[in-house]
């Protein structure tokens, strides 16, 4: 008996002359499939080649394939300088190997229409394996920075793999103190905020004269440090976004455990509606064996005027003041400023 299949969705749905059946009992034979059948999306050419032999190039969007930068800092034990080696992670979930490929990356925020192919970030970690190997070059590219891998390379379908991006030495840096404020502690009475641990930034220039100006694609920076036995522990983390040459890099790596802040509102009046004043006794308390300097950085509302300080500020921007106080080795410092404010 020869039927019509018309659908094999959740069930095999089939025209037997006039009727229509849900199933069929017995065996079903199907008959050659034809030549022009597709059985799965694809893609299919004519050429009209009017030579032997030609080469033809093909370029596409496709979903899958991405890639993220990863970089490792080894900071000196004297915090003056560091080492920074860059990773690229390719990650390909697109359903296709690609076989000795010349690879190039785009680094930047390329806007692309959400309803086409495109390729996205994908997160995740894979062991690292220094290898020795040419460093990639680097060019302008549109309102972008292509990087240009020095050798050919496969990647698998579902194969993470890392390529080193750069690898420089020497960069000098600084390791910086930070105790911040908030804005709302000057239009109302505030209780004593007491043993605050202090943050930790560190700072370095993306300069030639720093060993380094090169563009930097946005990624996490991991940073280590050796122990007394030489050994590398972590010490924080941070994420950069893209970064051009000449522009300082600025990682935040955790709290100072050795550090201690505390913060008391001595007085508070509200003057009037909009005007409020404000005296606070700032104590810094450096329990290392190094003298350091803490910044204490004072977000400022409105309209405000420090009246009296006991250590001289310097004004950012129009909402920022910061005291800039030298703490010695296991000792202390206490910072006192009254500020008016008015909304």
């Amino acid at each position: 008996m020869d039927a019509t299949l018309l659908s094999a969705n959740n069930g095999y749905i089939y025209q037997v002359g006039g009727e229509i059946f849900l199933g069929h009992p017995g065996t079903v034979v199907l008959p050659e499939i034809p030549d022009n059948l597709i059985s799965r999306p694809s893609l299919i050419w004519t050429v009209d080649n009017s030579e032997a032999n030609q080469t033809l190039e093909a370029t596409y969007l496709t979903r899958g394939i991405s890639w993220k930068a990863d970089y490792v800092l080894t900071l000196a034990k004297d915090d003056s300088s560091l080492d920074l080696a860059g990773w690229v992670t390719m990650n390909n979930q697109s359903g296709a190997t690609y076989e000795n490929t010349r690879l190039k990356l785009v680094a930047g925020a390329v806007n692309i229409v959400p309803d086409r192919p495109q390729m996205h970030a994908r997160r995740g970690g894979i062991m690292m394996e220094k290898a020795m190997m040419d460093m990639p070059t680097e060019e302008s590219f549109a309102e972008y920075h292509l990087y240009t891998m020095p050798r050919r390379t496969t990647i698998k379908q579902n194969q993470s793999k890392q390529l080193a991006l750069m690898d420089v030495s020497g960069v000098a840096t600084k390791k910086r103190y930070e105790y911040r404020g908030q804005l709302h502690f000057y239009s109302q009475p505030m209780p004593p905020m007491l043993g605050e641990n202090i943050s930790v930034f560190l700072d370095f220039e993306n300069e030639e004269e720093n060993d380094l100006g090169v563009p930097l694609p946005g990624g996490v920076m991991r940073i280590y440090q050796e122990d007394s036995e030489g050994m590398l522990q972590f010490a924080g983390e941070d994420r950069i976004q893209h970064t051009p040459k000449d522009e300082t890099v600025t990682l935040r790596m955790g709290q100072a455990f050795d550090v201690i802040g505390e913060r008391v509102q001595m007085e508070y009046q509200r003057i009037a509606t909009n005007v409020h004043e404000a005296q606070f006794e700032i104590t810094l308390r450096n329990h290392k064996e190094t003298d350091i300097v803490v910044d204490v950085v004072e977000p400022m509302p409105g309209d405000w005027e420090i009246l009296r300080e006991s250590a001289e500020h310097v004004k950012k921007d129009a909402n920022t003041a910061i005291f800039s106080m030298p703490v010695e080795a296991d000792g202390e410092a206490v910072l006192i400023y009254r500020v008016r404010v008015r909304y």
